[in-house]
This record gives C-alpha cells, structure tokens and sequence, in this order.
C-alpha cells in the first residue's frame, strides 16, 4: 500500500492532480480504497481502455456532466462511494489502437 501513501504526497503537493488507479486490485476494492484513502479521486474497474479515455475527456472538459454514464467507474461524491454500471469486455482485442 506504500503506492497510496505516495498519492497522498502527491496531492497535497498538486492538490488539484486526480488520482485514477486501476488494475485488480481496485476492482475488486474499490469502496475499501475509496473509502480509506480520500486521495484517491476516480478507480477505473475491469478493462480500463475506453474508461480511461472517456474519463480522461469527461476531466478536460471542466467534469461537467454526470459521471454515471462512464461505465466501469467508481468515485467519492459528497462522502459516499459510487460507481457505475460495469463495461463489457472488450470482444475483439484488434479493434484497440496501438
């Protein structure tokens, strides 16, 4: 867990920066990390390729609009863990740039 406690150091140097994890680990305990480590903005749960880029966009664009409608996605708003409905995974591995 030392990687978390580097992204609290980060952010109170950046406080501005979003920390986005992904990988088993956080789709499997999203609300635990979320919940236990307010550093952590977003987790990306499952296959993170079109996640991250919609999230990625959803940020550039000042975060206007309802982060709901990202699937595969978890977030802290207002004190309680949300998240979104899960993403299919990705049939054809081909179709992704490289």
């Amino acid at each position: 867990m030392r990687w978390i406690l580097f992204w609290g150091k980060l952010k109170k140097i950046i406080p501005e920066a979003k920390i986005i994890l992904f990988g088993i680990h956080g789709t499997v305990f999203y609300k635990d990390i979320l919940r236990d480590f307010p550093s952590v903005d977003f987790i990306i749960r499952g296959e993170p390729e079109y996640t991250a880029r919609e999230l990625i966009d959803f940020i550039a664009k000042g975060q206007n609009g309802d982060l709901r409608l990202i699937r595969g996605l978890a977030w802290r708003e207002e004190g309680s863990v949300l998240f979104s409905e899960e993403r299919e995974l990705i049939a054809d591995l081909d179709e992704l740039p490289l």
